[in-house]
């Protein structure tokens, strides 16, 4: 009788892990499941994707180091090209592949990094199916380089808030510049949270950026590369551009070296006051208030940032800054206005940084909220 007992007991006390983990289990499977769905159902890949295989047959030709002066609506990285030219022969079902299953390690790496936290389930579990619904517009859009660097994002976060960051980080950053420009704001997760003053503390962000130079300097030394820098699109009615200029001009170089620097610099503060978690949020909002375009498919990173923030920041169930990010930026059928959605993408990105700004110090490496494990 008293070995049952205590069977009994050792059981009850084992009970809770077996089940907090067919819990997250459970969710990921969702997740999963929803991100399939969701792309699966999507039209076929076309959009930029077709900038990005036209230049990866420049990569490997004569011509390699004039790629972006034959192909300046190539606005990615050399990396996403060559990946292109690497996967051209399969065809667009192939990218569609990728940025499925990108969206799937999110999604896992968000559960896993949470793991065993009973508020965090049901705020996954909503802000997740969110982000899934959005994630085909990189896949209609073709954009595999903004599916990758949303992924390494997310990798970034779960290492800083481990305290993982090394000298690699440097190397991951740079490697994510590549990728695409816009992930400058990478170096924040390389970048000290501490001893700002020494240069030494600095070492991996200068990694990161020799990694950066490696890949992009060979292509921008040839006369007219540069000029590939500014943006290829006019300024689109229902960007928060157009708010404040006519729409229709194309924009310098200038607004493209502006809006990579701002974004830069909103990272390493956000990071440095606000924690890891609080870096792609902040980001993508600076990004898309600096664009004078406003597709659809930059809306993911943006829904992605916010569920970032709220999982590792607050202890609320509902992920209500995820939920208002992915209504608020409003597709054209269910917001007709340019205007009107220009101005909700003006007040959802002004709402990210003053979110950002205010929040409290749980967001700081190590502070996460511990709430308690669920027990049944």
């Amino acid at each position: 009788m008293t070995e049952v007992g205590e069977h009994e007991r050792s059981g009850r006390r084992e009970s809770p892990l077996t089940t907090d983990a067919a819990r997250d289990l459970g969710l990921f499977a969702w997740l999963t499941f929803v991100v399939l769905l969701a792309v699966g159902r999507a039209r076929q890949p076309g959009g930029d994707w077709s900038f990005f295989v036209a230049a990866g047959r420049t990569l490997v030709s004569g011509r390699w180091m004039y790629l972006y002066v034959d192909h300046p609506h190539a606005q990615t990285g050399p990396l996403t090209i060559a990946l292109a030219r690497l996967v051209e022969p399969v065809g667009l079902y192939a990218v569609r592949l990728a940025i499925m299953f990108a969206g799937i390690a999110v999604m896992g790496l968000l559960v896993w990094s949470s793991r065993g936290i009973a508020h965090v389930r049901p705020r996954l579990a909503i802000g997740g199916t969110a982000l899934a619904l959005w994630w085909p517009q990189l896949s209609y859009f073709g954009h595999l380089d903004d599916a990758l660097v949303a992924l390494m994002a997310v990798i970034a976060v779960v290492l800083a808030r481990r305290g993982s960051t090394t000298r690699w980080s440097g190397v991951f950053a740079g490697v994510a510049i590549g990728v695409k420009p816009t992930a400058v704001f990478m170096l924040a997760f390389a970048a000290p949270t501490a001893g700002w003053r020494s240069l030494k503390s600095w070492a991996t962000v200068a990694i990161g950026l020799a990694v950066a130079a490696v890949i992009w300097l060979p292509f921008m030394v040839v006369d007219g590369a540069r000029d590939a820098l500014k943006p290829e699109v006019a300024i689109q009615p229902d960007s928060v551009l157009a708010l404040f200029v006519a729409s229709g001009g194309f924009p310098s170089q200038l607004l493209r070296l502006t809006q990579l620097a701002a974004t830069l610099v909103v990272a390493v503060l956000a990071h440095r006051f606000r924690g890891p978690a609080a870096v792609l949020w902040a980001s993508i909002a600076v990004r898309l208030l600096l664009d004078p375009a406003a597709w659809p498919y930059y809306t993911p990173a943006f829904v992605l940032g916010a569920l970032v923030w709220e999982t590792y920041t607050t202890t609320r169930r509902m992920p209500w800054a995820t939920l208002l990010s992915a209504v608020l930026l409003a597709p054209t059928w269910l917001v007709d206005s340019d205007t009107t959605r220009a101005w909700l993408r003006l007040v959802t990105c002004v709402g990210a940084l003053v979110a950002v700004s205010a929040g409290d110090r749980l967001a700081q490496r190590g502070g996460a909220p511990t709430a308690v494990r669920s027990s049944a």
